[in-house]
């Protein structure tokens, strides 16, 4: 082979060179946007597990505190039952007097009676009578049917 032959053959080499080169930058470009593409997807799933995460947390905490508070909010309504509304129900049972009952017109009689069976409804259905006892007993109320 001759010199010029050879210089021919890298002439020739050369270009093909320049060709597999420019595909080959060509094909770095395109995985370079993909990859940045990738890293932006990965990004934002990241993104979007952590707050995932963060709501969890947040919905955890939250069912934790709602939970105490109706805890408390039972221990304080049952307080309230036992310590104020139970005493105040015996009173008022505790003022029925069959006599002054009699000596009201009929129609007056049906509305005492319906009042204190009213009351006695709502001192049985707080189960004061397991607390507090009506003193002295209670007269049993006739229930009025309306």
């Amino acid at each position: 082979m001759s010199y010029e032959d050879l210089a021919e053959e890298a002439r020739e080499l050369r270009n093909e060179v320049n060709v597999f080169s420019t595909a080959f930058a060509g094909v770095v470009s395109q995985l370079g946007d993909q990859a940045h593409v990738s890293s932006l997807t990965i990004s934002k799933l990241r993104k979007v597990i952590i707050w995932l995460v963060i709501s969890l947390s947040l919905n955890v905490m939250l069912t934790v505190f709602v939970a105490v508070m109706g805890y408390r909010l039972q221990v304080f309504q049952s307080r309230t039952n036992d310590e104020v509304l139970c005493p105040l129900y015996v009173l008022f049972l505790n003022t029925y007097d069959k006599e002054q009952r009699d000596a009201l017109p009929i129609d007056k009689q049906k509305i005492y009676d319906e009042s204190f069976a009213t009351i006695n409804a709502g001192y049985t259905s707080l189960g004061c009578e397991e607390i507090i006892p009506a003193v002295p007993p209670v007269v049993p109320i006739p229930t009025t049917t309306r």
